[in-house]
């Protein structure tokens, strides 16, 4: 495992998730406002782990895979937190939007599946290189728009 402060971090930031989503899960799951903070602690956790195993354990995970994981988790997150700041001011859902963004986000799953995202992972000495594809300016873009 490689040691660092680059690593650490992210699992720090992942085991914090793990206790916000237990503290949130312990004042109950039948508030519509506490289920949506665990999907996005949730998602922020995925995300922590993905950057951990990526900077963590460069030579024995698939740098491919977990990138991937990042991406899709990251871009699903900053959905996942429009949606929990809508719910927690009391505004109005709007469907269009929160429909849109989900949509998006799935859409972007399905790219990142087939290739379009992130086309190559790799490490060399120690340092990872990627090739990013066409639609990494979708991920930005749903990312941007919905955080």
């Amino acid at each position: 495992m490689n040691v660092e402060i680059g690593t650490i971090i992210p699992l720090a930031a992942c085991l914090a998730y793990i206790v916000l989503i237990a503290l949130a899960a312990r004042q109950g799951l039948r508030s519509r406002l506490n289920q949506l903070f665990i999907w996005y602690a949730f998602l922020l956790m995925m995300w922590s782990l993905g950057s951990f195993m990526i900077h963590g354990y460069p030579i024995s995970v698939d740098p491919l895979y977990w990138n991937r994981f990042l991406i899709v988790s990251a871009v699903f997150a900053s959905v996942a937190m429009f949606h929990f700041v809508l719910v927690f001011l009391g505004k109005s859902q709007p469907r269009l939007w929160l429909s849109l963004g989900y949509g998006l986000c799935a859409v972007f799953t399905l790219l990142t599946i087939m290739g379009y995202t992130v086309k190559s992972a790799y490490y060399v000495d120690g340092r990872m290189y990627q090739e990013l594809g066409f639609a990494m300016v979708g991920a930005a873009l749903i990312a941007f728009s919905f955080s």
